[in-house]
């Protein structure tokens, strides 16, 4: 049986301190998952997991949980823009032969406004398959709406509307099919 690891990243820097301990509590302490509590980038996102990796037997990674806020172009530093340079740092990870990568971040699998993908079809497209060069098959997962919860809890929730302090958010274009790649 191959050793393999379930992680969930978790950026203090993308909350406001006064609800970080609310976060962090949905997250720490899963049975059977490991917590890199922050992060500053993809880079050293990369090397606290192929550390855990090394301090596990060398365990690929089957299975990564980004939890931070999150919207169609963003989740925490992982945005359209550098999902090219997000891509490269992921494709060092020891991953397994088939892995998940979760964006635990509201709206993360809805297009943008312009009509662009959404930052997990961006991302998904800069780790794809190939035999000679990443032999791995990586899903990766968005939310089309906002969302409550850690997958990785599996109570997470995810509604079209959001009200909180008597305001009341609604995703403008309202909810476009996610590509599930």
């Amino acid at each position: 049986m191959v050793n393999t690891l379930k992680i969930i990243a978790f950026d203090r820097k993308d909350f406001v301190t006064s609800k970080q301990a609310s976060h962090y509590n949905a997250v720490q302490g899963i049975s059977g998952y490991h917590l890199i509590d922050g992060y500053t980038d993809a880079a050293d996102l990369v090397a606290k997991i192929k550390a855990l990796s090394a301090a596990n037997a060398n365990a690929c990674v089957d299975y990564l949980e980004i939890y931070a806020h999150g919207s169609p172009t963003s989740v925490d530093s992982l945005q359209l823009t550098n999902a090219g340079a997000w891509g490269t740092e992921l494709q060092k990870v020891p991953w397994c032969d088939t892995a998940s990568i979760y964006l635990g971040g509201c709206n993360t699998g809805l297009k943008t406004a312009a009509g662009s993908g959404s930052v997990a079809e961006a991302l998904a497209g800069q780790i794809t398959f190939n035999a000679a060069n990443f032999a791995h098959q990586i899903r990766v997962y968005g939310a089309k709406g906002y969302i409550s919860g850690a997958h990785a809890k599996g109570g997470e929730g995810c509604t079209r509307v959001i009200t909180e302090r008597r305001w009341r958010w609604k995703w403008a274009l309202g909810f476009l099919p996610l590509l599930w790649i």
